[in-house]
């Protein structure tokens, strides 16, 4: 989970970014088939509802990495093909390593077929980021012809069709209790609850556009109310119908995403041990499911608002800092293997232009 590449790292978006994985965590954390957080809590009790905050405190982390992703991307045509391969392999590798741990540590049952499956790089997020990564030059290309007139036009454009009406169109199933294949803008089968391509492409271009044009000149009061009350309705919304209320696609999750890091974007930092610490996101990303079943969320998640409070504190600092220590000694072996002389393909580890014609 990190911005695609860039080359100045910026310490106030990369306290973001830690902040936005750590809000990732505590989805899983409430999730009522991950950490199952929710399924556990006393419903109606003040811990239901200060999850359900945090829940909408936290579900724009996904937006927020793909925004920042077109926010530092926008200007740059280079790609290199090692990025990508570097992602799958670690997906790879890191889904090896937790299956052979579980064999050796937790005497789980050996099987081929368990490891043939960790040797799929089956992970949503990846195969996506990826997919906007090659195409990014494109979209770039795109957005650098229009003015600032077009620009805001074709913000407008997507985000109707591809936040506003797919979200329109969940809430009718929700009203009619039916699904109504074909009439969503994403797909067949609908919105996907913004796990696609065409809600990330929409997070790239809302960044790039960022980028693009000034936003400085914006009161940082307006940003703070208009993010307090951006998040009310997402709370109100989620205690009515949390699944679309907490979907990616979300016009309101959409906007949270972007507010935040208009937020974020107006603080003065730099700080070189937090950007040390930024770097190790995606093996948080990769890591941290592997954690959440042994926290007994059960149990805290029914204690005293405070102890429950601290308890999701510690399992996120916990969490950060064991993955954080993995990622150090995984990036030791990445370096090792990616030196190989099998991996110096020029046209695997040079970045290249996917705009120019040959």
């Amino acid at each position: 989970m990190q911005a695609l590449t860039y080359n100045k790292r910026e310490t106030n978006i990369e306290l973001l970014r830690i902040l936005c994985i750590c809000g990732v965590i505590l989805l899983h954390y409430c999730n009522i088939e991950i950490g199952k957080g929710l399924l556990y809590v006393d419903t109606d009790s003040l811990n239901y509802y200060c999850m359900h905050f945090i829940i909408s405190l936290a579900i724009c982390a996904v937006n927020l990495f793909i925004l920042i992703s077109g926010y530092f991307m926008v200007n740059n045509e280079k790609r290199s093909l090692m990025k990508p391969l570097k992602l799958i392999v670690q997906v790879i590798l890191v889904q090896l390593f937790l299956y052979l741990a579980n064999v050796f540590l937790f005497e789980k049952t050996f099987a081929i077929k368990a490891i043939l499956r960790a040797l799929i790089p089956a992970n949503y997020f990846v195969i996506l980021y990826i997919a906007v990564y090659i195409t990014s030059p494109y979209i770039n290309k795109l957005m650098a012809m229009l003015s600032l007139k077009q620009n805001k036009r074709f913000i407008l454009i997507i985000f109707l069709i591809f936040s506003v009406w797919p979200t329109i169109v969940d809430l009718i199933e929700e009203a009619v209790g039916h699904k109504l294949m074909g009439l969503s803008s994403i797909g067949m089968y609908g919105s996907q609850y913004g796990y696609s391509y065409i809600n990330f492409l929409l997070m790239y271009c809302i960044g790039a556009f960022l980028k693009r044009y000034d936003f400085s000149s914006i009161d940082n009061k307006r940003l703070y109310v208009s993010f307090i009350l951006n998040n009310l309705l997402i709370n109100i919304w989620s205690q009515i119908n949390n699944t679309t209320a907490w979907e990616y696609c979300n016009p309101l999750i959409v906007l949270e995403a972007i507010l935040v890091f208009l937020i974020f974007n107006k603080i003065k930092l730099q700080n070189e041990k937090i950007n040390f610490l930024a770097k190790s996101v995606f093996s948080v990303f990769l890591l941290h499911f592997s954690f959440i079943n042994k926290l007994n969320i059960s149990y805290f998640v029914n204690s005293n608002l405070a102890v429950m409070i601290l308890h999701m504190m510690f399992s996120c600092i916990g969490i950060y800092l064991v993955c954080f220590i993995f990622d150090i000694f995984y990036k030791k072996f990445e370096n090792f293997i990616f030196k190989l002389k099998i991996c110096r393909c020029s046209f695997l580890s040079e970045n290249f232009t996917l705009l120019q014609d040959k």
